[in-house]
C-alpha cells in the first residue's frame, strides 16, 4: 500500500527518502537511532472515521482501527514546535490514497503550545486521515500482568470456533508448545486488553510475558482477519505496526513469529512494521529477502551520524552485527559458509585448487571445510530434501559425479575418484619430468609405483597407494602440496573452471544468508 517515505523533517529525519517492503518492513538499530519515531511516522496519517458500518466495525480489543497519537510520541515543549514536522506518504495503490499525501503539525493548542499532525494542504473535515485500517501495538502491551495494581477482569472471548482454531494453532507454533492450550479469554487491565489461553495446569494468571505478547499480536491479525470476512467489498487492507516484536520471546519463537507474520502478510492483505534488535530476525529476514526478492521485505537499519538519522536498506548480516555489537573492523566474513565433500582428499584436492585466496579474500575466513566421509548420493539426497544444513553449504563431489541441476554443488576434475586421477597422472609423467627427484636413492617413478605398478588395480588398492605415499612426505610436508602443485600447474583451465564454480556457489549462499559477496 505504502511504497516509500519522504521526510523533510522530523527530529532528527532530515531529507530521507524511505523505500518501504510491500509485505514486511523491519525496522533496527541501536537505542537513540528513533525506530519508535519512525514506526509513528508511518501508522499517523492512517485512521477509520468515516462514520459508516465499515469503519464503526470494532477489534477484538474493542477499539477502532485507529492509533493513537499518545501511543506513538510524547511531544517535548521545547523542542517539538509546530511546522517543525513534516513528511510525505507515497502509494502503490490508488484507491487507497491518489497521489501523494502530505502531512506536517500544526498547533492544536495557543495556550499550551500543543501541537496535531494534519495533512499539510488542507484543514477541512474528513482531509485529515487517509481512510485505511491501522493498529499499532505499543511497548504498553509488555506491561508485566504481576505489577497490575488495579483489577484483573476476565471474560470468554466472542470468538468463532474458526477463530479459536486459528488462534490455539498459530499460538502453539509460534510459541513451539506442546502444551494443550484453553480456549483464550479476554483480559482487561488498566493498562490493555489481551488474548490469553490457560492451560489445565494454570490460568490467566500464570502466563509468561512472552505469551501475554503472541498473544495480543494474533489479536491484532484476527481483528483484520474478521474486518476482511465482515466486509470483503470494502477491505483493502490493513496497516499492522508491532514495536519491539521481539521482546520477551526466545530466539526460536523470534523466528516462528517473523514467519507468520510474513504469511498473514499474504493471507490478510497486511503491510507490517516491527522495530528490533533480534539478530535472529534480521537473519531471517535476509534469507526471506533472497528468497522472495527485495520487494515483499525490507530492513531498514537506522544510526545517527552528525546528529542526523541515517537509513541503511538491507545491510548484510556482518554490517549489523557489527554494529550492534559496537565491534568496529570485526571480520565482515565471522559468520562462514559451511563446505562438504566426500572425504578428506577430496578436500585436500579442493583446497589445493581454490588457493589460499580467492578474489583477495583469505579462504579461510569465509568457509569452513568440514572432515566428514559422506558418500555423494546421500549428499544430494539431503540437499534435495532440502535438509537446512546441507541446502545452505556448498557440496563437493568428486569428478565421476553428475549433479548439474544443484546450484550449491561443485564438481572436482576428472571422471574418476581423485586418487585414481593422481595415480594416472604420476603414471603418465616422463621419468625426467620436474617432479621425480632425479639424485642416487631419491623418490623417483619406481619407488612411486613399487607396491601398485599395474594402472588396473583395484579402487581400494589406489586409495591405499595414495595414503601411503602421501603420508610419506614424499609429495610436500604439507599434506601433498608438492603433487597438487604440479597437478594444477598442467590443468590450469580445471583449475578456472572448479574456482568459478565454487564462487558462484558462495556468491548464491551468501546473498541467502545476508553475507558479503565474493566480487
Amino acid at each position: 500500500m505504502i511504497e516509500k517515505i519522504k521526510i523533510q523533517k522530523f527530529r532528527k529525519f532530515k531529507n530521507l527518502e524511505i523505500p518501504l517492503g510491500k509485505r514486511v518492513t523491519v525496522i533496527a538499530g541501536k537505542n537513540a537511532t528513533q525506530k519508535t519515531t519512525l514506526l509513528g511516522i508511518i501508522a499517523q496519517p492512517f485512521s477509520l472515521t468515516k462514520g459508516n458500518d465499515f469503519s464503526k466495525f470494532p477489534t477484538l480489543m474493542g477499539t477502532k482501527f485507529q492509533s493513537q497519537l499518545n501511543d506513538k510520541f510524547k511531544f517535548s515543549p521545547e523542542y517539538d514546535k509546530p511546522g517543525d514536522h513534516q513528511w510525505e506518504m507515497h502509494f502503490y495503490n490508488s484507491d487507497i490514497f491518489e497521489g501523494i499525501y502530505p502531512i506536517k503539525s500544526i498547533s492544536r493548542s495557543r495556550d499550551t503550545g500543543e501541537i496535531r499532525f494534519w495533512n499539510a494542504t488542507s484543514r477541512e473535515k474528513g482531509s485529515g486521515y487517509v481512510q485505511l485500517p491501522v493498529i499499532f501495538l505499543s511497548l504498553k502491551r509488555l506491561f508485566p500482568l504481576g505489577e497490575e495494581n488495579k483489577s484483573i477482569n476476565l471474560t470468554s472471548s466472542n470468538l468463532t470456533q474458526s477463530e479459536k482454531d486459528f488462534y490455539i494453532k498459530n499460538y502453539m507454533e509460534i510459541l513451539i508448545s506442546t502444551e494443550k492450550v484453553n480456549t483464550p479469554d479476554l483480559l482487561t487491565s488498566s493498562n490493555k486488553k489481551t488474548m490469553i489461553s490457560g492451560t489445565d495446569m494454570y490460568d490467566a494468571w500464570g502466563v509468561s510475558a512472552g505469551q501475554d505478547n503472541v498473544g495480543q499480536i494474533l489479536m491484532a491479525v484476527m481483528s483484520f482477519k474478521r474486518l476482511k470476512e465482515e466486509y470483503p467489498d470494502d477491505y483493502k487492507g490493513g496497516l499492522l505496526l508491532i514495536d519491539e516484536v521481539d521482546a520477551t520471546l526466545y530466539p526460536a519463537s523470534q523466528e516462528k513469529l517473523f514467519e507468520k507474520l510474513s504469511r498473514f502478510s499474504s493471507d490478510f492483505n497486511l503491510q507490517i512494521f516491527v522495530t528490533t534488535h533480534s539478530m535472529d530476525i534480521l537473519r531471517l529476514a535476509r534469507k526471506t529477502i533472497s528468497d522472495r526478492g527485495t520487494e515483499d521485505i525490507k530492513i531498514l537499519y537506522l544510526n545517527t551520524s552528525n546528529n542526523e538519522i541515517k537509513i541503511h536498506v538491507n545491510p548484510t548480516i556482518p554490517e549489523m552485527e557489527n554494529h550492534l555489537r559496537v565491534a568496529a573492523n570485526k571480520s565482515k566474513h565471522e559468520t562462514k559458509i559451511h563446505v562438504y565433500c566426500e572425504d578428506p582428499v577430496g578436500c585436500l584436492f579442493l583446497k589445493a585448487l581454490l588457493g589460499r585466496k580467492l578474489k583477495g579474500i583469505n579462504v579461510s575466513e569465509v568457509v569452513e571445510f568440514l572432515d566428514v566421509n559422506i558418500g555423494a548420493e546421500q549428499l544430494k539426497d539431503l540437499t534435495r530434501r532440502k535438509i537446512p544444513e546441507f541446502t545452505n553449504s556448498i557440496i563437493v563431489l568428486d569428478g565421476d559425479k553428475n549433479a548439474s541441476n544443484y546450484k550449491n554443488i561443485v564438481i572436482l576434475p576428472g571422471n574418476i575418484p581423485p586418487e585414481r586421477l593422481f595415480y594416472q597422472f604420476l603414471y603418465n609423467l616422463s621419468e625426467t619430468d620436474e617432479f621425480w627427484d632425479q639424485t642416487l636413492g631419491g623418490y623417483d617413478k619406481d619407488v612411486c609405483f613399487r607396491e601398485c605398478p599395474n594402472v588396473q588395480i583395484e579402487d581400494n588398492k589406489i586409495k591405499q597407494w595414495f595414503k601411503n605415499q602421501k603420508e610419506s612426505g614424499n609429495w610436500g610436508l604439507r599434506a601433498g602440496s608438492k603433487l597438487f602443485a604440479r597437478w594444477t600447474k598442467e590443468n590450469p583451465e580445471e583449475v578456472i573452471r572448479v574456482q568459478t564454480e565454487f564462487i558462484n556457489a558462495y556468491n548464491i549462499l551468501a546473498k541467502k544468508n545476508g553475507l558479503d559477496c565474493l566480487q
